[in-house]
């Protein structure tokens, strides 16, 4: 019988047989005497394969590519896997105020000073480094936003790896503090429009379970702090409940973490009255996502005993009376953010009674309880994209594109279920859904995979008209 083992080639088995000076890789990794030829006598006692390395020097230093092994440590280390992007000192300075402007109004749990010292630290290696490159990273999306090419998603993801890789990994000594709470959440902010959703999720987690060690929130914690802080604070567990409840229903996760507190952050002298204004309606506006509203959407068996068509029809009219209550001096921007953040919940709703076919297909139903209710919305997004500048649209970044993504596949779902008679009715409403996607594919905060299906659900509603 012959032994069980590979030769590397014909020349092998012709011809004088070579003697080899190091061992073959089975013999070395046993750590057992090799007799040098090929196959060695070990390996055919054993029947192992026996392979030698393809050095020709052996064991010679010489055989070496110079800097192989430096060049396989960075390879394989973490820091490799930023992308090869080279940020001067100036342009991240120069972020600072897209930050101001973009960021700091939906999340004003920093000043200009504190970012700027963070920037700083950045650029010299210093200790709030890793805040600074966070900083940056979440700015970017609005530098680019306002310049009208979209997010450089490869950028805004290398200076997320930048905080990441110099902050290093959470430690035992890891020094907990409200500014390593605000960088998990902005590095969560950044990657969620870097398309690196699960990343996200983890790293929001991670605020959150800092936030929890520091008892932010907390009653007894709240007591001891100067008004300016008590409430800066509160705005940081605030902006992580919004943020959690965002992901929560674009992820289709089932648990909420954060519930809401007794108690909203008051107008204090370090942030504008319009600024307060505004973060506040975000916070009310997303009250109305609580765990009953999750369990719903995502179809939690056995947790969803109380919700029939009378709580689909309370938390509409709840989220209707809310919107027209909204103050009338919000920024274009603001008002943006809150009538698409507004109109993406009711059709959340409008899905949650779809999937448990509660939808009535009656022309005089209307409302979130009808079959074409997504279709009477497409007027009225249509109608806030004209009339309100895109660049207040823009400036709200990733999430306010993803719901008006999310409206337009629920409207796309629902056109090719109209009866033909009643699609002649609407073709107003399927002409402002054409506009609206198309609005869309223009937008590079808008995934590249979105906008496939979005171009496949347009080729397919055009085709109907």
């Amino acid at each position: 019988m012959m032994p069980l083992v590979k030769t590397e080639s014909a020349e092998s088995q012709v011809g004088p047989e070579k003697t080899r000076s190091g061992a073959c890789e089975a013999c070395r990794k046993r750590k057992v005497k090799c007799s040098g030829s090929h196959p060695c006598t070990a390996c055919v006692n054993s029947h192992l394969s026996c392979v030698y390395s393809s050095w020709k020097s052996g064991r010679s230093r010489r055989g070496i590519k110079r800097g192989k092994v430096i060049t396989d440590y960075m390879t394989n280390s973490p820091l490799a896997r930023i992308p090869h992007i080279r940020f001067s000192d100036e342009y991240i300075y120069s972020l600072i105020p897209y930050f101001m402007s973009g960021r700091y109004p939906v999340c004003p749990v920093l000043c200009e000073d504190e970012a700027r010292s963070a920037v700083q630290d950045a650029v010299k290696g210093g200790e709030d480094g890793p805040l600074g490159y966070a900083i940056g990273a979440v700015a970017l999306e609005y530098l680019n936003s306002k310049t009208g090419f979209g997010p450089d998603k490869q950028s805004i993801e290398a200076l997320a790896r930048l905080a990441i890789a110099s902050r290093g990994p959470l430690s035992p000594d890891f020094n907990v503090s409200l500014k390593a709470v605000i960088t998990s959440s902005f590095i969560s902010d950044a990657l969620v429009t870097a398309g690196k959703l699960d990343a996200a999720w983890l790293y929001l987690h991670e605020a959150i379970g800092m936030m929890n060690l520091l008892r932010i929130g907390d009653s007894s914690t709240l007591a001891g702090l100067s008004d300016n802080e008590r409430a800066r604070q509160l705005r940081v567990y605030w902006m992580l409940y919004v943020h959690e409840r965002f992901l929560v229903l674009h992820m289709k996760r089932s648990r909420l973490l954060l519930p809401p507190l007794a108690e909203y952050p008051k107008q204090v002298s370090d942030i504008a009255p319009e600024v307060h204004r505004g973060f506040l309606c975000i916070v009310q506006l997303f009250e109305h996502v609580d765990q009953n509203f999750v369990n719903a959407f995502i179809g939690a068996d056995g947790h969803v005993d109380d919700v029939d068509p009378q709580w689909i029809q309370d938390k509409a009219n709840a989220l209707e009376s809310f919107a027209s209550k909204l103050p009338s001096e919000l920024t274009p921007a603001q008002q943006a953010d809150q009538i698409i953040s507004h109109q993406w919940m009711l059709i959340v709703l409008w899905q949650i009674a779809m999937s448990r076919f509660w939808l009535l297909s009656t022309t005089t139903t209307s409302g979130v309880m009808a079959l074409v209710f997504p279709i009477e919305v497409t007027r009225k997004l249509q109608k806030l994209v004209t009339d309100i500048d895109t660049d207040a649209i823009e400036a709200q970044g990733y999430s306010i594109n993803q719901k008006l993504y999310e409206l337009i596949i629920a409207i796309s779902e629902v056109i090719p279920l109209i009866p033909p008679d009643r699609l002649r009715l609407e073709v107003d409403s399927i002409d402002s859904f054409v506009w609206i996607a198309r609005y869309l594919l223009t937008q590079s905060t808008v995934l590249d995979a979105q906008k496939a299906i979005l171009e496949t659900k347009l080729d397919r509603i055009t085709s109907m008209l």
